[in-house]
C-alpha cells in the first residue's frame, strides 16, 4: 500500500464482527456462507485513515481492494491544472479497487477520505480464492464493475471518459470489456 497515508491499528472481536456484517450485506460477498466470510474477515487488515488522505493512487499496482466500513471516500483522477475530477462518493458498505485486481493491473482512479475512514484490506489471494469458491458472487463482482464502467462512460466531462478507452458504440461492449478484464476466472449465472 505503497503511495498512501495509513494506519494500521489492532483488531478486535467487535471490528472484526463490523466487517463480517458488512460482508454480509454487499452484494458480492452476501453469497459467502457465514464460514467463509469469517475466513475472509481473519485475513482482511483494518486502516483508518484521516479526512483528506489518499487510500489508494491512480497508476499504482494493485494488490487487495477495500471494504468500508466507516466513513466515505471519494473516486478521483488527476486533472490538467492540478485539480481533481470527483468521478462518484462512496460510503461504508462499499468494495473498491476491484477492477484494477481483475486485470492484474494498475489503480484506475485514486481514492480520496473525505471523512475519517475505516477500510479493510483484503488481498489478491483470498479475495480470488473467495471468488472462485463462490460462482454467485463472481455474478454479482462482474454485474458491479460493468455498472461502474457504465457510469464512467456515462460522465458528460471528456476528462472523465477518456480515462477509460470504451467506445459507446454497442449495448454489449461494457459486458465484453468486463469480461476480458475477468478473463477465466469469472462466470455468468442467470439473475
Amino acid at each position: 500500500m505503497e503511495g498512501v497515508l495509513l494506519v494500521t491499528r489492532r483488531r478486535s472481536q467487535a471490528d472484526e464482527q463490523e466487517l463480517q456484517r458488512v460482508l454480509g450485506a454487499s452484494p458480492v460477498f452476501r453469497h459467502g456462507s457465514p464460514e467463509a466470510l469469517a475466513a475472509l474477515a481473519a485475513k482482511a487488515a483494518p486502516f483508518d485513515y484521516p479526512a483528506g488522505s489518499f487510500l489508494m493512487r491512480q497508476g499504482e499496482p494493485a494488490s487487495f481492494v477495500l471494504v468500508l466500513t466507516a466513513g466515505e471516500v471519494a473516486i478521483v483522477s488527476p486533472v490538467r491544472g492540478g485539480g481533481e475530477l470527483v468521478h462518484t462518493i462512496m460510503r461504508a458498505g462499499q468494495l473498491i479497487g476491484e477492477l484494477a485486481l481483475l486485470n492484474d493491473g494498475r489503480r484506475t482512479a485514486g481514492v480520496r477520505a473525505t471523512s475519517p475512514t475505516t477500510a479493510w484490506a483484503i488481498g489478491r489471494d483470498p479475495f480470488w480464492g473467495f471468488l472462485e469458491a463462490n460462482p454467485r458472487a463472481s455474478s454479482a463482482l462482474l454485474r458491479q464493475v460493468a455498472a461502474r464502467l457504465a457510469d464512467v462512460q456515462a460522465e458528460p466531462d471528456d476528462t472523465a471518459t477518456s480515462l477509460m478507452p470504451i467506445s459507446s458504440d454497442s449495448p454489449s461492449t461494457y459486458a465484453k470489456l468486463t469480461l476480458r478484464l475477468c478473463g477465466s476466472r469469472c462466470s455468468i449465472e442467470p439473475l
